[in-house]
């Protein structure tokens, strides 16, 4: 793996070519950050090498550790024939990142979110199914927290305030994420179980900053 990204990196397309021949080397394999080569490309902008990588079988869907999938990557890079080569093999227009957002709500690049937004229309997205998917995660994020302080009173060593104030790499907390995107019943929960609203993240910013950026008016009332 370790030499099919470097190769990849490079753009080397021959080297990674050799490599995935060999039978030695999977385009699937993730690094520590669960970054798989598609994903490299995707933010390279490599067009040939990411073609390459799904003629031996890359997954377009492959998430990495914050649940970016490689159009995630493509769309906030604002790289449009990258989104055209990923949507064309079947890539997830509704997949949800562990901040809740579709590849369209993070493409700032007109052009881009232009195409996106196309082809959402071309399959038949409706906002109803967009809101269906955004509902469905939020439901599932209260179960897993639901279920992260039931471990907890089945003997866990971590407090409760620990459990559910845990930060990701950006120092954002479940209380951000709920707040940005609008999950009322998370951030219901998670307040009753006295969780602080004054939690920062890397760039100072608390849940009521995140609530406010992104116009959840509910979630400020709270």
């Amino acid at each position: 793996l370790f030499h099919l990204f470097i190769a990849a990196a490079r753009q080397d397309i021959e080297e990674v070519r050799n490599l995935l021949q060999s039978g030695k080397y999977s385009p699937n394999t993730a690094n520590e950050d669960g970054l798989t080569p598609i994903h490299q490309c995707s933010i390279d902008n490599s067009e040939k090498l990411l073609r390459l990588l799904i003629e031996y079988g890359g997954d377009v869907n492959a998430k990495d550790r914050d649940l970016w999938t490689p159009l995630h990557a493509a769309a906030t890079c604002g790289h449009l024939q990258i989104c055209r080569i990923l949507i064309e093999n079947g890539a997830e227009l509704l997949a949800l990142n562990a901040d809740g957002n579709m590849p369209y709500d993070i493409c700032d690049d007109d052009t881009t979110l232009d195409y996106i937004e196309t082809q959402m229309d071309r399959i038949g997205i409706t906002q109803e199914m967009i809101d269906k998917t955004r509902t469905l995660v939020e439901n599932q994020m209260l179960i897993d927290l639901q279920n992260l302080v039931k471990k907890k009173s089945q003997g866990s060593s971590r407090s409760i305030d620990d459990i559910l104030s845990y930060r990701n790499a950006e120092g954002v907390t479940p209380l951000h994420i709920a707040s940005a995107n609008g999950y009322q019943t998370v951030v219901e929960y998670l307040l009753k179980q006295y969780v602080s609203i004054n939690l920062q993240d890397s760039d100072g910013w608390t849940p009521t900053h995140a609530a406010a950026f992104w116009c959840q008016q509910p979630i400020l009332s709270k």
